[in-house]
């Protein structure tokens, strides 16, 4: 992404450029400096970080951004598809929940959309880090989506 906005300046490497691109977007987005961090493009490097409100922050800019409904539609709905086509099935969010899965040995996290039970639409995200699940499962995975159900359940107004 960098090299496409590459002027003559050949001393910074296509992974600078692109990471200024990064964060040259987030801050369109609205997210604070700090916010995010990131050490290399690939996104694979732990040591990229982020927090769960400028995850949310960049759920909210993209429901407006000219992607929306392709940034929506990519994403795997719980009970249905992708990486959620086994968990929550069964429960208020099967069908009403679009989150994206971040899984490594001690973390875990499930950002996305919701439509309530009250026919709200949020977007969430939940993370854990270096959390210890009683379950024994992957780290609290069940925890996490006890969240979305619970997101998903209510029928209030918002």
């Amino acid at each position: 992404m960098g090299e496409k906005f590459r002027d003559s300046d050949q001393r910074l490497t296509s992974e600078d450029l692109g990471i200024h691109e990064l964060n040259k977007f987030l801050g369109e987005a609205g997210i604070p400096p700090g916010d995010v961090l990131f050490e290399e493009g690939s996104g694979l490097s732990r040591n990229n970080l982020t927090t769960a409100n400028a995850t949310v922050k960049l759920l909210s800019f993209m429901n407006h951004h000219s992607c929306a409904s392709a940034f929506l539609e990519g994403l795997p709905i719980a009970g249905v598809d992708g990486t959620l086509r086994n968990r929550m099935k069964g429960t208020a969010a099967a069908g009403n929940v679009r989150a994206k899965t971040g899984t490594l040995r001690w973390a875990n996290s499930l950002s996305g959309h919701v439509t309530t039970a009250g026919d709200g639409h949020w977007v969430f995200s939940a993370m854990l880090n270096r959390y210890h699940s009683e379950q024994g499962s992957a780290p609290g995975r069940a925890e996490i989506d006890a969240i979305a159900v619970m997101l998903a359940s209510y029928a209030g107004k918002e």
